[in-house]
């Protein structure tokens, strides 16, 4: 999941500079902390992921407060593809 969500943010922020651990020579900018509140799948309803993330700017003094955000995603359930007997 940290891969795709590094992914994402790349794309979305138009930059490479996205790392989903430390690494050496690498001083980021922000740091992404994300937490999965519950991923569940309710048979034949939806796919529930409720999840808090908090972006912060790491600098060495001052500077803004985190941001905190929650989100609630709910994906309608296909219908099951049926299988097909044999001729």
């Amino acid at each position: 999941m940290a891969r795709v969500i590094a992914a994402d943010l790349s794309t979305q922020l138009g930059t490479p500079d996205i790392a989903i651990a430390p690494l050496a020579n690498f001083k980021p900018s922000y740091a992404v902390a994300l937490n999965i509140q519950r991923f569940d799948s309710i048979k034949g309803q939806a796919v529930v992921v409720d999840a808090v993330w908090t972006v912060r700017e790491i600098i060495v003094q001052g500077g803004r407060s985190p941001a905190r955000r929650r989100a609630r995603i709910s994906i309608p359930s296909r219908p099951p593809i049926a299988a097909s007997s044999p001729p």
